[in-house]
């Protein structure tokens, strides 16, 4: 799990105690989305909406929000903050100190494997030599004809269009059984109706826009899931009046382009 350094200064540093508790609150969630690696995953064009989404705010409210970091010099133009890596250092990652224990216990276990080779030959030589050795399965595989064990495939990436495609010659539903956008749904109380508009949208910019129509990945129901979680289309924005999520004026236009369509 990912952690980050909160100093002591928080509490008493001038450019931090001016702010509301609100603006104080959303300050300690821009630390955490930076340690997640959060902020650079969301989309340029559509980052101000995603985080406004993060942080259950209206647009109106992450503009504010950003200009007032802006001006205290908590965060760069794009979201991410100033002087990060000099709050955060690299060490500070888990998965940087998870790969550094796995590798100085595997070259732990190297040597000792490379010391016990050793002992066995110049102990057991002769005895070996009478003994007849099993082959390696892999060799044996080889003698015997049988095909090598095929490495693990990368997953191939295609275009929207061309799954689409896939899914009409398989048979397969787009997202209408994808379970982990609908249990997302349910948890974050987002209607279904949204959903269902949201995948029209979504359908909608990757088939009309040239650029996005280009776009390859391997995974596009994940794709869609990161959109709905992201909230990329600005579809919905939180109210703090409500307690609930709202559409958004675009997510209004959106339903009712579509209902006017169907």
């Amino acid at each position: 799990m990912d952690w980050l350094r909160l100093y002591a200064e928080f509490a008493s540093d001038p450019k931090v105690q001016m702010m509301s508790e609100a603006m104080q609150r959303r300050l300690i969630m821009l630390f955490c989305l930076q340690c997640s690696n959060g902020i650079e995953t969301f989309h340029e064009t559509e980052r101000d909406a995603a985080i406004a989404f993060a942080m259950r705010i209206s647009e109106e409210e992450v503009a504010q929000t950003k200009a007032l970091f802006l001006r205290k010099g908590f965060i760069k133009s794009d979201w991410t903050l100033c002087n990060w890596s000099k709050r955060q250092y690299a060490s500070d990652s888990s998965t940087a100190r998870v790969r550094a224990h796995r590798e100085k216990k595997k070259q732990a276990a190297d040597k000792e494997k490379d010391d016990e080779t050793l002992h066995d030959r110049s102990s057991n030589a002769p005895e070996q030599n009478r003994t007849e050795v099993n082959p390696s399965p892999s060799f044996a595989n080889a003698q015997e004809g049988a095909p090598p064990i095929a490495a693990k495939q990368k997953r191939k990436t295609q275009t929207f269009a061309s799954w689409l495609d896939e899914l009409k010659t398989t048979g397969e539903k787009a997202i209408s059984e994808y379970a982990p956008v609908w249990r997302y749904a349910e948890k974050v109380k987002l209607p279904a109706d949204w959903i269902q508009l949201a995948w029209l949208r979504f359908k909608q910019r990757y088939q009309r826009d040239e650029k996005a129509a280009k776009k390859r990945y391997a995974d596009w129901r994940r794709v869609f899931l990161n959109a709905v979680e992201g909230n990329w289309l600005r579809l919905w924005c939180w109210s703090e009046r409500d307690q609930a999520f709202r559409l958004s004026t675009t997510g209004m236009q959106a339903d009712a382009e579509f209902r006017e369509a169907a």
